[in-house]
């Protein structure tokens, strides 16, 4: 485990029972099902919503929903994640960064001592079909950033060449994937790339996909106390939901922790089952 009061509860709380606890010491994790397919990455699916669902604001736009120490096990989930999925929508409305603020947020905001971890950032991977984000975002222009995979439509691909060319010249790699192939292929294709660990991470349709597909081995869901209903305390505006499905048997709640102010529902999944 990690030297770290509040790590260390994560590690055990959230991490053991998800099954990804190996992955802080940068080794596979405990697969929940023998034969799981060796051309797809372990993926755990993650997000944070509000008492009543809500995991943004108005027409997809940004909210502060979980406090800083679920926001800690956020960015722990991305050090240990080779890398980190997000939808084309999500980062035109969040222009995010992706990468790796672990000791920022223990001691800067929470006063803790630092992780004492080596940070490493996730590769950002942007589902991208029509090759629409802007060349002006931060993962194509930041210091701070890995230059994002981007997974688009092979149509497009061909269609637009010097769009190609100027986002492969900035540093980022396309990835052809037909979306008439479904999200196993999406994820086939970053196993191919070499990424052997997935972190989903938004918006609300790519999270309800890959649910309703089945490919989770993992689903962490961290809940607020705040809600989106009018007059309420905590009270944030009407915003996006996850509406998904968790099909088959053997889904269940692993566990239930307190993270902060905030509570963090574990599943553990075995995909196809």
């Amino acid at each position: 485990m990690i030297q770290h009061p509040l790590l260390d509860h994560i590690v055990r709380s959230v991490f053991v029972p998800a099954g990804i606890a190996p992955l802080v010491h940068g080794e596979p994790p405990v697969l929940l099902e023998d034969g799981y397919p060796s051309d797809l990455p372990w993926i755990t699916v993650t997000w944070a919503q509000t008492l009543d669902g809500r995991i943004s604001g108005p027409n997809g736009a940004p909210l502060v929903i979980s406090g800083d120490p679920a926001w800690a096990m956020t960015h722990l989930l991305r050090q240990t994640h080779d890398s980190i999925l997000i939808g084309a929508a999500t980062l035109c409305n969040d222009n995010p960064k992706l990468n790796v603020r672990l000791d920022s947020i223990l001691v800067d905001r929470l006063g803790m001592p630092a992780s004492g971890l080596v940070p490493r950032n996730p590769q950002p991977v942007i589902l991208d079909a029509q090759l629409t984000i802007p060349l002006t975002c931060h993962l194509l222009t930041s210091d701070e950033c890995r230059r994002p995979w981007i997974v688009a439509e092979p149509a497009v691909i061909a269609a637009v060449p010097d769009k190609v060319a100027s986002f492969e010249a900035m540093g980022a790699r396309i990835l052809p994937v037909a979306r008439a192939d479904g999200p196993r292929a999406v994820f086939a294709a970053i196993r191919a790339a070499g990424a052997r660990s997935v972190m989903v991470e938004g918006g609300a349709r790519v999270l309800a996909t890959v649910l309703n597909a089945g490919l989770a081995n993992a689903v962490v869901v961290t809940v607020a106390p705040k809600t989106a209903a009018a007059g309420t305390v905590g009270e944030v505006d009407g915003g996006a939901t996850v509406n998904a499905a968790i099909p088959g048997t053997g889904r269940s709640w692993n566990a239930w922790s307190v993270v902060g102010q905030d509570v963090v529902g574990v599943w553990s999944l075995t995909p196809g089952s």
